[in-house]
């Protein structure tokens, strides 16, 4: 590509203008809090069962999620929490957990696939999958969705949308 098609091709998916309408109480910014409780999903994926690995991913449920819901409950920030759906299979009560402080629980796959490998049928079914699985933990259906691996397929969208999503 030459040097204006590369810039062409960036600019078509810039965030845009910066925000002007104004924030409730005149706040100069908002900030949204968000954690990826991925512990194990990524190594699993890749099959990598090795001890260190595991033992990296468990620390996100033993040490880190602890740390992080006694830190936001201090200060009382809600947050989203992506979490994939076999972390409630893995880490019984983690989602929960999450749940009864009040912060929302959305979706970041089953085992934090790769979405724009797979077959819309496979997709759509790991989506749905998801959204019961979390639901029934959390109490509440989630309303959003961050893409595992920062992987988005050409179906995600219609999917999520379909599903319910807000995106």
């Amino acid at each position: 590509m030459k040097d204006l098609e590369l810039v062409s091709a960036v600019e078509r998916v810039r965030a845009g203008k910066i925000w002007s309408a104004g924030w409730p109480n005149d706040a100069r910014v908002a900030v949204a809090i968000s954690f990826d409780v991925d512990h194990e999903t990524p190594w699993i994926r890749d099959e990598d069962f090795s001890i260190v690995s595991m033992s990296m991913g468990a620390y996100g449920s033993h040490s880190a999620l602890p740390r992080i819901l006694s830190a936001l409950k201090v200060r009382s920030l809600p947050a989203t929490f992506f979490v994939p759906g076999i972390i409630s299979l893995l880490h019984p009560g983690d989602i929960e957990k999450i749940a009864k402080e009040n912060h929302e629980i959305a979706l970041h796959g089953w085992l934090h696939e790769r979405p724009d490998l797979l077959a819309r049928d496979q997709e759509l079914d790991i989506l749905q999958r998801s959204i019961a699985r979390l639901g029934e933990c959390s109490g509440v259906a989630p309303l959003g969705i961050r893409a595992p691996s920062l992987a988005v397929s050409k179906h995600r969208i219609s999917l999520a949308l379909a599903a319910g999503l807000a995106l």
